[in-house]
């Protein structure tokens, strides 16, 4: 699989702005708070409704997505959004602290859990994170290690891939698509 985007977010600080990846020149399509670039960091400096989400248009629904995240001080949950078609409709692997790695999709404010992923007993920040999508099925890796693979109701067609999380945090030190 070609690389379509590679962020490490290694440029100039900026409260508001992203702008285009390094590799792939992709800028994000839409967010839900304000995201900027601390410290060679993505994070996001306000959210909205609880939340903060920032997509990228990947152009396909089939992808493998890496992550490293690293928490802020009010971290609820957080999550790697895929195939969505917008910031109210998509897929997500969400983490939270109690339940451990969960699958679902959201409409609007809605998230419906479709399943969990076998939880770690422990979590720290700043492990890498990667799901791979094609074709309706979802691979989630901890650390390069399997967490289980889960076939999804309906083949989703939405083409953007993201972040999210639900409180005030310091988020991805990097993140590649192929």
């Amino acid at each position: 699989m070609a690389v379509i985007l590679l962020d490490d977010f290694n440029r100039s600080n900026s409260t508001n702005t992203v702008g285009p990846s390094p590799v792939g020149s992709v800028t994000p399509t839409s967010s839900v708070g304000t995201w900027g670039i601390n410290g060679n960091q993505l994070y996001s400096s306000a959210v909205s409704s609880s939340r903060a989400m920032i997509l990228w248009d990947a152009g396909t629904p089939d992808v493998d997505i890496s992550v490293s995240r690293t928490a802020g001080p009010n971290l609820t949950s957080g999550g790697i959004v895929f195939a969505a078609n917008s910031d109210t409709d998509g897929y997500m692997i969400n983490f939270q602290g109690v339940t451990g790695f969960t699958l679902g999709r959201w409409s609007g404010t809605t998230y419906v859990i479709h399943s969990m992923f076998r939880t770690p007993s422990t979590y720290t920040y700043g492990q890498s994170m990667k799901v791979i999508h094609n074709d309706g099925v979802v691979e989630l890796f901890l650390d390069n290690v399997s967490l289980g693979r889960q076939t999804l109701p309906t083949v989703p067609t939405g083409t953007k891939i993201g972040l999210y999380h639900g409180a005030d945090e310091r988020d991805e030190a990097s993140f590649v698509v192929g």
